[in-house]
């Protein structure tokens, strides 16, 4: 079953995943349960000691990015902050970001600054769009391409096909050491 996290039925089991943060030498601060006001379904987060949190649906463990259910109780227990580690390093605009000296932050302590009025715009048509992900054509070839995972399989027989005229030409242990320094300079 792929869970593509609309179905808020689909969930690990309470007992396995403390089990998994116990075996991984981590401590449990809390369990809260939230449950959808509509539906009823109910998600437990465990807030760990290292300011971390464990959700059920496993959203934050796959994806790395946070769930409904620990916004919900980002905006519900005042102890509880927010930081940007929680958010996997591959989905941020630098990846090599050093989170550790960012200071983690409450909901109360964001300030946001209210948009400017569609009056005040010079182009809303351009200026406000339904996908902010969205890069307008003619600002295209400026922009590097984006980074982009590919499927291992892929990188393996790529890396077998170009090692293939290296290794081809190798016929004594010489040969093959030389190729082999020569692999570890590169890498």
């Amino acid at each position: 079953m792929i869970n593509m996290f609309t179905n808020d039925n689909a969930y690990l089991g309470a007992k396995w995943v403390l089990r998994l943060i116990h075996s991984r030498g981590l401590q449990v601060r809390n369990v809260l349960r939230v449950v959808h006001q509509g539906t009823g379904k109910q998600h437990l987060v465990a807030l760990l000691d290292n300011k971390s949190y464990v959700c059920d649906c496993a959203m934050g463990m796959n994806l790395g990015i946070p769930c409904r259910h620990y916004f919900s109780v980002l905006t519900s227990v005042r102890e509880f902050r927010f930081h940007i580690s929680v958010v996997r390093s591959r989905w941020l605009q630098d990846h090599r970001l050093d989170t550790s000296t960012i200071e983690a932050v409450a909901p109360n302590e964001v300030h946001a600054t209210p948009l400017p009025s569609r009056k005040t715009l010079r182009n809303p048509a351009t200026s406000i769009i339904s996908n902010p992900l969205h890069i307008p054509p003619n600002t295209r070839e400026h922009l590097q391409p984006p980074t982009q995972t590919l499927p291992a399989r892929e990188v393996f027989h790529e890396t077998q096909a170009a090692m293939r005229q290296l290794i081809s030409s190798v016929n004594t242990q010489e040969e093959l050491d030389d190729l082999l320094g020569r692999l570890e300079e590169v890498r």
